[in-house]
């Protein structure tokens, strides 16, 4: 059975013998691949823009007006040379102290502690509102804070509330945390160079503060059970990089 042809396609045109110039064509390429470019940049920049602009501000933190008040509590703290570890260095003020390269001849006292780098203050606080400042500029490393006056001063100690010790420290510069097991690891934006810290006794309140920035860092609420102490702990000087002392300074008016 025949069927009819539907359609006849076209006969094809030779073009071998036609050619295009090669420049030519690399060129036209180039120039519409330079166009493309400069309308996608165009575009991301104006998405960029929308973006910026629907993206609200992060708040920078507000200062707090509670600094000035818990000012009015400043005690005269000293350090205790008779608490501190044999490489602890106090000067004679007993405000300042650092953290020396080889142990020190000192005798083995009880309150003495001998594994950990650290220092307590003359003053106990068993009631009312108690605040002191420390400069703690240029350092890497630190511990600030209190401990009840029965601590186990001798061999590993566990640095908690639970086990007497309610401790703000830095490692590394940056790393901050209120000691605990697990520890609360605190994200500052602005690094403090002046440490305040408030203990209000009947509350078992103790609240860490960016002295500077007026910015309060943490607080902790719990019971103290005990006469509590200012902690000092400069910590090692890590070879050179952190010798700074830990200096209690005047409450800054």
């Amino acid at each position: 059975e025949m069927f009819p042809t539907l359609s006849t396609p076209p006969q094809a045109k030779d073009w071998s013998n036609v050619s295009v110039p090669s420049q030519l064509t690399s060129g036209v390429l180039l120039s519409s691949v330079n166009q493309t470019m400069e309308r996608l940049e165009e575009e991301i920049e104006k998405l960029t823009e929308v973006c910026r602009r629907s993206t609200p501000p992060v708040p920078s933190p507000r200062p707090s007006p509670k600094v000035r008040r818990v000012q009015e509590y400043a005690a005269d703290i000293t350090l205790d040379p008779s608490t501190a570890h044999a490489r602890l260095i106090i000067l004679a003020d007993g405000k300042q102290v650092h953290c020396g390269e080889r142990h020190q001849l000192v005798p083995d006292n009880p309150e003495r502690f001998d594994r950990v780098v650290c220092v307590l203050a003359h003053q106990g606080f068993s009631s009312g509102r108690h605040y002191w400042e420390v400069n703690v500029a240029g350092k890497t490393d630190w511990d600030l804070g209190l401990a009840r006056r029965s601590v186990n001063r001798k061999g590993k100690i566990t640095v908690s509330p639970t086990h007497g010790y309610w401790i703000l420290s830095l490692r590394d510069r940056t790393d901050y945390a209120f000691r605990g097991v697990p520890s609360n690891n605190l994200m500052i934006n602005i690094r403090p160079s002046r440490i305040g810290i408030y203990v209000d006794c009947d509350k078992g309140l103790v609240s860490f503060y960016n002295v500077e920035a007026k910015l309060l860092i943490y607080s902790f609420t719990g019971s103290f059970l005990d006469t509590v102490h200012p902690f000092f702990s400069p910590c090692t000087n890590k070879s050179g990089q952190n010798e700074a002392p830990v200096i209690i300074c005047p409450v800054a008016e």
